[in-house]
């Protein structure tokens, strides 16, 4: 049994592709990079190529896209930090959210017993991913960010997870996640007890290799939060 006071339901929640969708904005993106840098264009970077490289970058799970577009296209130091400067600067103006007034759902959560959590991976500093997700949602946002990463103190999404699940035992877990890839390496929390759901959602990449890897055995596929928190309900057998 959970321990007294614990909350009827941890909720955790991916950034990217669950509460905003930074992604679709990114040919855009890019294509503002080819008229601003004009050496990032004579290297031979192209549109294709940049979207290509972002999509193995969240593949491979790449933080670093300084050093990737070094090696790519042979860039300069000084230009590599200028493009991934810019690259930030207008996929955070590129980016609209895909759940409008999160604060107001949120509160009203917590005072039914639900705890929320926003899960999600560093950029390429874990300063820029609080930068982000202040930008989009504001700054109550930040006291229900958990960031993992090479450079935080959970270095993966399974690290922040079981250390939530520890921190709170509650009666609920669940994490809603866009990349199957993502879920798939929660799997063995599940005989804890975690639900594991993936909201429907696939970037324009080439291959969005990550987003097409197999649903895991047992995680169910959500349209969105709202579909996500009807079928919690159901497994709780309660209203929050």
């Amino acid at each position: 049994m959970p321990p007294p006071g614990s909350p009827e339901l941890l909720l955790m929640l991916d950034f990217d592709g669950v509460i905003v969708d930074s992604y679709s904005g990114l040919e855009n993106v890019f294509r503002r990079l080819m008229d601003e840098i004009p050496p990032l264009q004579a290297a031979g970077a192209t549109v294709e190529k940049m979207l290509l490289l972002e999509d193995l970058m969240d593949f491979l799970g790449t933080r670093d896209r300084k050093n990737v577009y070094k090696a790519a296209f042979g860039l300069s130091d000084p230009l590599a930090t200028l493009v991934v400067e810019r690259y930030w600067a207008e996929r955070m103006r590129k980016t609209v959210l895909l759940e409008r007034d999160l604060e107001s759902l949120v509160k009203r959560l917590s005072k039914s017993g639900v705890e929320v959590r926003i899960v999600c991976s560093q950029d390429d500093t874990v300063e820029r991913k609080r930068q982000r997700v202040e930008k989009a949602l504001g700054p109550w946002a930040l006291d229900y960010l958990v960031i993992y990463g090479p450079h935080s103190e959970h270095h993966t999404v399974a690290e922040a997870v079981e250390h939530l699940l520890g921190q709170h035992s509650p009666k609920l877990a669940a994490y809603l996640d866009d990349k199957s890839m993502n879920l798939g390496t929660l799997r063995h929390l599940q005989r804890r007890g975690l639900v594991l759901l993936r909201r429907d959602f696939k970037p324009p990449f080439p291959q969005a290799t990550a987003w097409n890897m197999p649903l895991p055995p047992g995680a169910k596929s959500v349209k969105n939060l709202g579909e996500a928190l009807d079928l919690l309900r159901g497994l709780l057998g309660s209203i929050f």
